[in-house]
């Protein structure tokens, strides 16, 4: 019989790219698939729709995204929920149906009867107390994906709290544990004594890029490549001009020597845009600074390519900022880009170890102009780590990463569990 894989997913699963990419591992070892997937209305419905049909998963769904009666129904029943699971835990509530809810409604709507799993996934805290009932209730194995060092985020004070018990109560059950770099691992074991070691598996793409697929960039000339501006390029979900350093990439460009370009690509609201097409005017620099609409999920390598560096940003504000690594690093190595980054542990371990671009201090626009202008003034230098993130990226990716989670699936994880082979119980 087929491995029986839930994908527990906390919205719109074509934005939760770890859960995606799962999803096609085991799909690719013969496996069934399943998505619990609440609807919020966050992804464009022709996107999300077409996602769909492009996988051969079954998709469990609880529409809350008020597009039509009973969505609107669904959300205000979920809400209600939602609203009495927080206050009953902020009221000291700690247990019954109420502590998984607190923080998405959308899990609310999650119904397993008649069903039977071998492998729950969970990629979010949110979700974990859930993925342990799963767990038990199935006999599964699950995996705890903490695609964010979650006890080292900002939230409120009572998000934070539950945080720590959901962590403290279910962590120790799941048989694997995943972090997205080796630093995040390393801490996950150190906080939460795990008795198998978390396991990295970076937020690259899944599969190596095509041998033919090369940057833009390389079809210029190199004294066309030397006369042009240096091309920059920023990548999110949403683009907004503080909490992801876009605030401090500009006032980098404002210092720079050299006439750098800057293009902002994600989705973006009409006040955001405003405020920051004011600041760069501001700061002379509005003529080079351009927003690109945002790319689909699965498209983003591609989006990037005609660009020369890609730019990340974070400021190192929480330690969950420290130890990470976005997806945005590793789609800008796979596009064939020079890579800027802040000098944070998560990072640099990346950066370090393919020597792909350079690091600057942390929320430090000075320093980040000075690498803009080095990678500038010294192409061949820049060219040299577009030649090495190329290198790296046959290797960095997801499918060679996540192999070490199906092998420790594979071995049992813990006593009780089915073996399981390429897919298949035996």
């Amino acid at each position: 019989m087929p491995l029986r894989v839930l994908l527990l997913s906390p919205s719109e699963v074509c934005y939760n790219p770890r859960l995606l990419k799962a999803g096609d591992y085991f799909t690719g070892r013969g496996a069934e698939v399943t998505v619990f997937n609440p609807v919020f209305g966050i992804a464009d419905l022709a996107l999300y729709e077409s996602f769909k049909a492009s996988r051969a998963w079954r998709f469990k769904e609880y529409n809350i995204s008020k597009r039509d009666s009973q969505a609107w129904a669904q959300w205000a029943w979920a809400s209600l929920r939602h609203l009495a699971a927080q206050r009953l835990w902020k009221r000291g509530w700690a247990f019954g149906w109420s502590f998984p809810h607190a923080l998405n409604k959308g899990l609310i709507g999650l119904d397993t009867s008649g069903e039977r799993y071998d492998v729950i996934v969970s990629n979010l805290v949110d979700t974990l107390p859930l993925a342990a009932e799963l767990k038990r209730a199935h006999g599964a194995v699950l995996v705890y994906d903490s695609q964010e060092f979650f006890t080292g985020q900002a939230r409120s004070a009572w998000a934070m709290a539950w945080v720590r018990e959901a962590e403290r109560r279910c962590i120790g059950e799941a048989d694997v544990v995943i972090g997205t770099t080796d630093v995040m691992a390393g801490r996950l074991d150190e906080v939460h004594g795990l008795s198998s070691p978390a396991l990295r598996v970076r937020n690259a793409p899944s599969e190596a890029p095509p041998a033919n697929a090369v940057s833009e960039t390389e079809g210029d000339s190199k004294g066309r490549r030397e006369r042009r501006p240096l091309r920059l390029v920023w990548h999110g979900f949403q683009i907004n001009y503080r909490g992801r350093g876009v605030d401090v990439i500009l006032d980098a460009l404002r210092r720079c020597e050299s006439d750098a370009e800057l293009y902002l690509q994600g989705r973006v609201s009409d006040e955001q845009r405003a405020l920051i097409q004011e600041v760069a005017a501001e700061a002379g620099v509005g003529a080079r600074v351009y927003f690109k609409p945002p790319a689909h999920p699965e498209e983003i390598v591609a989006s990037i390519r005609a660009y020369d560096v890609g730019v990340s940003a974070e400021q190192g504000a929480d330690e969950n900022q420290l130890l990470t690594s976005s997806n945005k690093v590793f789609e800008y190595m796979h596009a064939g880009l020079a890579v800027l980054a802040p000098d944070l542990p998560g990072l640099a371990e990346t950066l370090d170890e393919y020597d792909v671009g350079l690091l600057y201090p942390p929320s430090d626009p000075g320093g980040l102009a000075r690498c803009i202008d080095m990678l500038a003034h010294d192409r061949a230098r820049c060219e040299a780590f577009q030649s090495n993130a190329r290198a790296a990226a046959a290797e960095v990716t997801w499918q060679r990463d996540y192999s070490a989670v199906f092998d420790r699936i594979v071995s049992g994880c813990t006593t009780g569990h089915e073996q399981v082979v390429d897919g298949y119980d035996t």
